[in-house]
């Protein structure tokens, strides 16, 4: 058992009491969202994909929370610290205490719980404290702990947050461009079209895209700990072969319709047989990890929308170009899932309804928000050879619902026009990745 002197010497080495901590490149949307969700309740949480930045983002909420607080005031502690192997539910009240008699100057507390899943009954720690007025910021791997479950364990006192990998505003930023300072963009419209096409194709998990030499290693490397440590570990699953092979057929198809029908069928094909049920097993602990996202398609008919095959797509560009068989190179599905990406984020922030619609031609997202309703088409360059299809995209689904707009993001044509009576808005795709949340809201504000 450790004294207390020997608890915070180790605790000291991630804290803010003596030591500038790095906090790595700032990514203010979510610190700004977490600080504000402090000030009105005292349970903040983080979930998403591994390696998404969670835990520097907490040390940036820390850091910036220093700036008007007293910084032994704070408390970070880190449960995957391997000095903590083994490590139980005595342990964070040894902890609190020995924090409380050597550190601590106030009440007025905030505790950040960084890999909160390590210990067993971490919950009944917090909600012990928060009863009494401290707050806390607790990160999650969705290994073993999801939004849902941090709901359940904590009864419903806490709000979460849905940490991504790096937007195309934090990439730009990650490679020394921000574009809050004057002119940034107009000085750098080359280097920012060039990271474009690097951002298509690599992504934006965060330390592949400060260690570019390595990024690959890097995200195979991801990839087998989320199948290892987030599937098969949590589930318990015994066929990782075929886990593997839905996984990669799905990382290979972004942007393409699916039924697990349709999949287990194909399977027997290639003499793997693998059951519809297993299919449909495999693909919620898929899911689960934050790595594959699956689009319903929208409809008013719960039942048509239950049966329709749902699209996939991945939370980052970097696994199905790195890791899915690609033969050749579709740019337009990477630039699909790039917008279904930036309109997940928005999502989590506007609190709208996403999907995806087909009936003859396809309308590849649909936003939903109370009444509002807008068709999305997503394209690469547009031409003669489709230009018309995209447009009969939106034109069918606005007379299908009785609307009377909708958006074509594209690469490279920027206007508005009126086809069959139904305004079409043509958005470039780099001006929507540098203003998606603001061209989002002008839109339902003109609404």
């Amino acid at each position: 058992m450790k004294t207390q002197e020997e608890l915070i010497s180790i605790l000291s080495n991630y804290n803010f009491w003596n030591k500038d901590i790095d906090t790595g490149v700032p990514r203010d949307n979510y610190v700004n969202n977490i600080l504000r969700f402090l000030i009105d309740i005292n349970i903040v949480t983080e979930t998403g994909i591994r390696r998404s930045g969670k835990s520097y983002i907490a040390r940036q909420v820390v850091n910036r929370w220093i700036r008007s607080h007293n910084k032994f005031d704070t408390l970070i502690i880190n449960l995957d610290d391997e000095r903590f192997i083994d490590a139980d539910y005595n342990l964070l009240l040894d902890i609190y205490d020995a924090y409380s008699n050597l550190v601590k100057k106030s009440d007025n507390i905030l505790i950040v719980l960084d890999e909160a899943q390590e210990i067993e009954r971490w919950e009944r720690f917090v909600r012990g404290l928060s009863e009494k007025g401290v707050k806390f910021l607790i990160t999650g791997s969705s290994s073993k702990l999801l939004s849902s479950e941090f709901s359940t364990l904590l009864s419903g006192r806490s709000i979460n947050i849905n940490i991504m990998p790096l937007s195309f505003t934090e990439f730009l930023s990650f490679n020394n461009i921000k574009i809050s300072e004057q002119n940034a963009i107009l000085f750098n419209m080359e280097k920012i079209a060039k990271l474009l096409e690097e951002y298509i194709k690599y992504g934006g998990m965060p330390a592949a895209v400060l260690h570019k030499d390595i990024k690959e290693d890097l995200i195979i490397s991801y990839f087998d700990t989320i199948i290892i440590r987030d599937i098969i570990e949590r589930y318990n699953v015994s066929n990782e072969h075929n886990l593997r092979y839905l996984i990669m057929y799905y990382l290979t198809n972004i942007s393409s319709t699916i039924t697990y029908n349709r999949i287990s069928s194909s399977t027997k094909n290639n003499n793997r047989a693998i059951p519809v049920k297993s299919v449909q097993r495999y693909s919620n602990y898929i899911e689960s990890t934050n790595i594959i996202s699956f689009l319903d398609m929208f409809s008013y008919s719960l039942k048509e929308k239950e049966n329709s095959p749902r699209k996939i797509f991945s939370v980052d560009n970097s696994f199905p170009y790195i890791i899915g068989f690609n033969f050749s190179e579709n740019k337009g599905h990477f630039i699909e899932n790039i917008v279904f990406q930036e309109l997940l984020r928005n999502k989590y922030l506007l609190n709208f309804d996403l999907y995806y619609y087909k009936n003859g031609y396809e309308t590849d997202f649909v936003i939903k928000l109370k009444a509002f309703i807008i068709p999305f088409q997503v394209t690469y360059k547009l031409n003669e050879g489709n230009i018309q299809r995209e447009i009969k995209g939106i034109t069918n689904f606005c007379k299908n619902f009785n609307l009377n707009s909708g958006v074509i993001i594209n690469y490279n044509v920027e206007k508005v026009e009126t086809v069959d009576g139904i305004q079409i808005q043509y958005v470039k795709l780099l001006n929507f990745l540098l203003n998606s949340n603001t061209y989002l809201l002008d839109l339902f504000h003109n609404k």
